[in-house]
């Protein structure tokens, strides 16, 4: 997580896409359909709260808990 004592706690597109392990593109498709927080842009820059993407992430894991086999 960035470091940056004026936006502590936030992520660039590219740490959040590291973070992830997903392209750019498929970030952008994911806030796009609302799957995905919108970034706050500074300046030309986009970036994500850590909370934001480790909550994101939390609920991904909760679905794929949730999932029950068919009998």
């Amino acid at each position: 997580y960035r470091d940056n004592p004026i936006y502590p706690n936030t992520l660039s597109k590219a740490e959040v896409c590291a973070a992830l392990g997903l392209s750019p593109r498929t970030l952008e498709t994911l806030v796009r359909r609302g799957r995905f927080a919108p970034p706050v842009f500074l300046g030309k820059r986009a970036y994500w709260s850590a909370a934001v993407v480790e909550r994101w992430t939390r609920e991904q894991f909760t679905a794929q808990e949730a999932w029950q086999p068919h009998n």
